[in-house]
C-alpha cells in the first residue's frame, strides 16, 4: 500500500491510541498509569484529564470520526461513493465539516445508500435523499437527480486517498470481508445489464476495477477487464465484464442490484435465457 498522507496517518494513530486506552480501562488501569503506558508505547503525551474525558464519553479524540462500524453496509457505502460520490469540505459557524455526498438519478439507490450510511455511523434514522435543484435539467431533458450526504471526518480522509488509490480503502476498511455488499454498491453506481445476458461496470480508475475483480473472485464470479474505445473527448475508461453463465448466475444470487430497474432487468434476461 502506498504511503499515507500525514493528515490521515495522524488520524489513524489518534484512533489507535484511543482504542489502546479503552482496552487498558477495561482491565482496570487508572488514568495515570494509562497516560504512562501511552507514552511508553506510542511516545505521545496524553493527559490524565483527557483520558478521563474519553472514559466518561465527554470527549472523543476524533469527534465523529470514530462513529463508524466495519460491517457489510460499510462496503456498500464506500463502493457506491467511489463510483458516484464527491466530497464537500466547508466551514459552518466556525466548525469544519467533512461531508461525503452521493448524487444519482435513481431514488432507490440514494435511499439505500443513505440507509447503509446510517448503519455505518450509528445514526438511528436513515439519511434521507433530497431532490437536487437543477434549472437546466428540464431544458436538456436530463433525469431528476437525488442527493444524500453525511459527515464523518475519518471516512472523509480515507476515501479522499482511496479516490486515487482504492486499495487504501480495501486494506484500512477491510472490504475483503464484505465482497457481496461492496460489489453491490459499485454495480449500483456504475453497472448495467445486457440481453446476452452479461453484467458490466465502467470506470476510468483501472485499480478500482481490479479491486472489484478481486472481490468477485472471492465469491466465485469470473470477470474480465478491457479498455473502452477512446476518443479525444473522453478519459481512458475500462470495463469490467461478467459474462460466463455460472458467474452471471452467481452475481444474481450473491450480489445483485439494489436499484429496482437494474435488478428486474437482470432477472428478466436470466429467465429469458433459461439460466434460472
Amino acid at each position: 500500500m502506498n504511503k499515507l498522507p500525514k493528515c490521515l496517518s495522524d488520524y489513524l494513530l489518534r484512533l489507535e491510541i484511543y482504542d489502546f486506552a479503552m482496552r487498558l480501562h477495561e482491565i482496570g488501569m487508572g488514568c495515570r498509569r494509562m497516560s504512562r503506558a501511552i507514552m511508553e508505547v506510542y511516545n505521545r503525551q496524553v493527559s490524565e484529564r483527557t483520558i478521563n474525558e474519553w472514559i466518561s464519553k465527554q470527549h472523543c479524540p476524533l469527534g465523529n470520526a470514530i462513529g463508524f462500524r466495519k460491517c457489510p453496509e460499510l462496503g456498500y457505502v464506500v463502493s457506491g461513493w467511489l463510483g458516484d460520490g464527491d466530497k464537500i469540505y466547508r466551514y459552518n459557524n466556525g466548525h469544519r465539516q467533512y461531508i461525503l455526498r452521493l448524487r444519482v438519478t435513481d431514488y432507490d439507490f440514494a435511499k439505500e445508500w443513505g440507509r447503509a450510511a446510517a448503519i455505518v455511523t450509528g445514526k438511528p434514522q436513515p439519511y434521507k435523499p433530497f431532490p437536487i435543484k437543477e434549472d437546466y435539467s428540464k431544458k436538456f431533458g436530463y433525469k431528476r437527480r437525488w442527493g444524500v450526504c453525511f459527515s464523518n471526518v475519518l471516512l472523509f480522509q480515507i476515501l479522499s486517498v482511496a479516490k486515487e488509490n482504492p486499495w487504501t480503502a480495501y486494506e484500512l476498511l477491510e472490504l475483503y470481508n464484505y465482497p457481496e455488499a461492496t460489489l453491490s454498491g459499485f454495480f449500483d453506481a456504475e453497472g448495467w445489464v445486457t440481453n446476452a445476458p452479461s453484467v458490466f461496470a465502467e470506470h476510468t480508475n483501472y485499480d478500482l476495477l481490479l479491486m472489484m475483480q478481486e472481490l468477485a473472485n472471492k465469491i466465485g464470479i469470473h470477470s474480465k477487464i478491457y479498455k473502452r474505445k477512446k476518443n479525444k473527448c473522453w478519459k481512458q475508461g475500462y470495463i469490467l465484464a461478467i459474462y460466463r453463465k455460472d458467474s452471471v448466475v452467481n452475481f444474481y444470487q450473491k450480489v445483485n442490484f439494489k436499484i429496482r430497474r437494474k435488478r428486474m432487468k437482470l432477472a428478466e434476461v436470466l429467465k429469458n435465457s433459461k439460466w434460472i
